[in-house]
């Protein structure tokens, strides 16, 4: 679990490299904008220091007078399942203008519950499903998130058509990392 005090040097980090201004490095002054990405594991088990950090962010952003402040985001990857968690529901109100948030469901009930389950086995689509049609409520972009495992490479046409059937207009998707992939598996996958 990241600390405060890390989220704050990480964030000092970016300002620093952008007053440094060296050609060399990904962030300088030609810099115009910046997303601060929040992933897992899952983020929001961390929530306090997600907004101490956006909070921090912005408020350095203000006090430097910085063209940050007008061309930001917060991205956020999560499983959807705290998200109806009273800190959870605060982080998103409070900094709901700069979130872009993508709940990872890996398609059809079926699907999505035979690789994500919680600790006690259950699977997590019914969580993951309202988070995702509640922040639809709100979004004017939904998206979302899958991702592709061996498993599930033959259904990618049913998890496309859930996700526009879910009236998705963004589906962002990436392989396993965990799992080493034969070269019949990527074919398949590319």
């Amino acid at each position: 679990m990241m600390s405060n005090e890390t989220m704050k040097s990480c964030i000092d980090l970016l300002f620093k490299m952008y007053d440094d201004d060296k050609e060399d490095t990904f962030i300088n002054k030609h810099t115009k904008g910046i997303i601060l990405e929040f992933m897992g594991g899952e983020p929001f088990m961390n929530v306090d220091v997600m907004s101490y950090g956006s909070q921090y962010f912005i408020d350095e952003c203000i006090k430097r007078d910085h063209i940050w402040l007008t061309n930001f985001r917060f991205s956020i990857s999560t499983n959807g399942v705290l998200y109806f968690e009273d800190k959870v529901q605060e982080y998103l109100k409070k900094f709901f203008p700069f979130i872009n948030l993508n709940i990872t469901i890996d398609g059809p009930k079926e699907l999505h519950d035979s690789c994500r389950k919680d600790y006690e086995g259950n699977g997590s689509f019914d969580r993951a499903i309202a988070a995702l049609r509640d922040w639809k409520k709100h979004a004017t972009m939904p998206s979302t998130k899958v991702t592709i495992a061996p498993e599930n490479l033959q259904y990618l046409h049913l998890i496309a058509k859930f996700f526009m059937d879910e009236g998705c207009t963004e589906i962002f998707a990436n392989p396993i990392y965990e799992h080493e992939w034969t070269i019949e598996e990527a074919k398949v996958y590319y």
